[in-house]
């Protein structure tokens, strides 16, 4: 009996300390790794730049910036926020920006219908307030 209560308790202890710092540690290794491929489309994004065929570039970040949008639609209704207290800005300005710059410039793209669900909701959220 106390052996179980020993192995549940370090269980418990391990949970306890390894899931924030896991995902963490995890989250921060994954940028890390994910740098290699960022940089090798930002580099393919210079050079179509510099050769004047700047629309694939556009429609890219078109694209991507919906996508960050529905993101941030799927932050708001995460519960895991207290993971990273220091990413919950104290101004919301940049996602302000962010959203004026869409309602004024609207794009469609091929996004899901859970991507298109997230995209409202933050643009209705910010847009009002």
């Amino acid at each position: 009996m106390k052996k179980t209560f020993i192995v549940f308790l370090a269980f418990a202890v391990g949970l306890a300390f390894g899931f924030p710092v896991g995902t963490r540690v995890g989250v921060s290794e994954y940028m890390l790794a994910d740098a290699q491929h960022k940089a090798s489309i930002l580099s393919a994004q210079i050079e179509a730049i510099k050769a004047g065929k700047v629309e694939p570039i556009l429609t890219g970040m078109e694209t991507s910036l919906n996508a960050e949008l529905a993101m941030h639609g799927q932050y708001m209704d995460s519960h895991l926020s207290w993971l990273w207290p220091e990413l919950i800005p104290k101004d919301d300005s940049a996602i302000r920006r962010a959203v004026a710059y869409r309602l004024a410039n609207p794009y469609q793209g091929t996004e899901s219908e859970t991507q298109q669900r997230y995209l409202r909701k933050v643009l209705e959220h910010y847009s009002v307030h």
